[in-house]
């Protein structure tokens, strides 16, 4: 298994992106009624605030200028993308503010506050009146992110290198070892996903992982459903690299990925069926490349009595057509959230992602010059060749880490389509005002 300091390594990398800031959501507010700074006549009978996807309500309030609650709210219902607040009594003359909590589709939490005004202008400063939406559980909660990718990868991984690939019995165990382990992993980290989901999405205190409505906020969320598949799925690929029985190993496979498919702002974007079919294929393809490094290095001892050649012909046969899957299905899946060649270099997503992209392109030169150059060197038996491919695979796997490290830093941000469907309601809004 990969060592603690490697994992500390990783874990520090992704600290160094997360910010917590309620701007990094993924849903983005389209419409309101009333709307922000609009001056009204009489009470609304209800309140409505639009979205660009389908969100879940954490809490929608009316608050005076004090910061109480007024209006008499009834129960918040939900219509499409849409969310409305219906009110139980009439708002006097004066400004009130909107202030609001919802989880985006990707389980991500977005809250925001407005000011509007009934028979009279929009006192100044209103909105600050609202509560705070900033979480202290954004950083635990990103650093469980990379753990769970980082080992959901090796187990599911692990399975595809039994499945595909007819190793030696040295390299298959090696593989079952690394995927039991690495499930165990995932199915903890799938458990404290949801606490500190949840924890965030309620933005909660140092005790909200203790609260009953922490893990009800998780479970109501698309975070709930991942969790349970994945959970169900790791404890089954346990198992299955204990048996290696076929049936249990795509089984297990299965669930793993369909756990990354319900959730998730790659795999929930429009249309749905071709983002998730592109990010279930970029998990099964990356994965294969991970999971593959340790038993090839193990390859490379000669204690072991292991052709390494052709072990490694046998991995790059299988992951020519895989890892050509990864490239086409991570280009379908960066282009549905980028949208224009500009997008890389104009956001912070975009440049995240050209870093992912550049390490990409340096694993796949030392892929190629592995395959090509050392690979007949083993072969050929030449003097030194195990320990120079050893060497080639170490730094291979730290360049996977740092690869898995960016594609979870992604997650922590708002991809341009969002922000591209914010800047049209934002100037439908003020073609409305003005």
């Amino acid at each position: 298994m990969l060592k603690l300091t490697r994992w500390m390594a990783l874990t520090a990398i992704v600290c160094c992106g997360v910010r917590s800031q309620a701007a990094h959501a993924h849903a983005v507010l389209m419409k309101s009624s009333p709307a922000a700074s609009q001056q009204i006549e009489s009470s609304p009978k209800e309140l409505e605030l639009g979205f660009n996807e389908n969100v879940g309500p954490v809490f929608f309030k009316v608050l005076d200028r004090t910061g109480k609650e007024v209006g008499t709210p009834r129960e918040i219902r939900s219509d499409g993308n849409s969310i409305f607040l219906p009110l139980g009594s009439v708002l006097g003359k004066g400004t009130y503010v909107v202030a609001y909590r919802v989880i985006s589709a990707d389980t991500h939490p977005v809250g925001g506050s407005y000011a509007f005004a009934i028979g009279e202008p929009v006192a100044s400063g209103a909105a600050a009146a609202a509560p705070a939406a900033a979480s202290a559980w954004a950083l635990p909660t990103a650093i469980n992110r990379v753990v769970l990718y980082a080992s959901v990868l090796l187990a599911l991984g692990s399975a595809l290198l039994l499945l595909l690939l007819e190793w030696p019995e040295q390299l298959r165990q090696s593989a079952s070892r690394q995927g039991r382990v690495a499930a165990w992993i995932a199915a903890l980290t799938f458990v404290t996903a949801l606490g500190l989901g949840g924890a965030d999405i309620v933005a909660g205190g140092a005790g909200a992982l203790f609260s009953g409505a922490t893990w009800s906020a998780s479970f109501k969320s698309t975070l709930g459903v991942s969790a349970l598949l994945g959970i169900v799925g790791a404890l089954l690929a346990v198992r299955a690299f204990g048996t290696r029985q076929d049936w249990l190993l795509w089984s297990a496979l299965a669930l793993l990925i369909a756990s990354f498919l319900v959730t998730g702002h790659a795999a929930t974007a429009a249309p749905v069926w071709l983002a998730a079919t592109n990010v279930a294929l970029h998990l099964a393809g990356a994965g294969f490349w991970i999971a593959a490094l340790r038993p090839l290095l193990a390859s490379t001892n000669r204690n072991l009595q292991i052709d390494a050649g052709r072990a490694m012909d046998q991995f790059s046969s299988r992951a020519l057509w895989l890892v050509g899957l990864l490239l086409l299905s991570g280009v379908v899946v960066s282009w549905i959230q980028v949208r224009s060649i500009a997008n890389l270099t104009g956001t912070d997503y975009g440049k995240r992602l050209l870093v992912k992209l550049g390490l990409v392109a340096v694993v796949l030169a030392m892929a190629a010059y592995n395959k090509f150059r050392l690979t007949p060197a083993l072969h050929a038996g030449r003097a030194g060749a195990s320990a120079v491919m050893a060497r080639s695979i170490r730094i291979e796997s730290l360049l996977m880490l740092l690869i898995v490290a960016a594609a979870a830093s992604l997650t922590l941000v708002t991809p341009p389509r969002a922000l591209a469907d914010q800047a049209l309601a934002g100037k439908g809004v003020a073609a409305l005002l003005a």
